[in-house]
């Protein structure tokens, strides 16, 4: 872990497999994530206590009114962000979040078929008490993001396929 992108690491290293399920229903406006931190490996320097580090989970949403039917609305869930010491992680690495969005009745013969155009995307955070915070530009991103509708849906995650340093990735 670095205070600046393309610096080498002042903490350590750190590793972890991540990944995010998403799991929309037809017909119920509802889509289930499990998210998940796992695998993880640490290489602190001698003057570094691992067990201080924390990894986050910040979920956020968005909807897109010019392509939505009238009124959209998505409900988050009560908590949308996790961050955790690497122990916990180790011990719950999985967590759930659902979005939903309401059902106001048959509207189609109003032309309102109800179709709610949302992305719900996902920011990481890895971060030691002893470490300067992150002021540079990230060389990559994780995102998990999905489009749903009343009648299709469309889910992706991007996640790194194999583990390298935060710090270098």
């Amino acid at each position: 872990m670095s205070g600046q992108a393309g610096a080498p690491p002042r903490s350590g290293r750190l590793w972890f497999d991540q990944w995010v399920l998403g799991f929309a229903y037809d017909g119920s406006r509802r889509v289930d994530y499990v998210s998940s931190i796992e695998n993880i490996r640490v290489q602190p320097i001698p003057t570094e206590d691992a067990k201080k580090w924390r990894i986050g989970q910040h979920f956020h949403h968005s909807v897109n009114a010019s392509t939505s039917d009238a009124d959209p609305q998505v409900t988050a869930p009560q908590a949308v962000n996790r961050d955790e010491l690497l122990g916990v992680w180790d011990t719950q690495p999985h967590w759930n979040l659902t979005y939903t969005s309401p059902d106001k009745g048959a509207l189609f013969g109003q032309g309102n078929q109800q179709r709610v155009f949302s992305t719900v995307a996902m920011d990481v955070s890895a971060s030691s008490p002893n470490s300067a915070p992150f002021t540079g530009e990230a060389t990559s991103t994780t995102r998990a993001s999905a489009t749903t509708t009343r009648d299709r849906s469309r889910a992706s995650t991007r996640a790194p396929s194999s583990p390298r340093p935060v710090w270098n990735s």
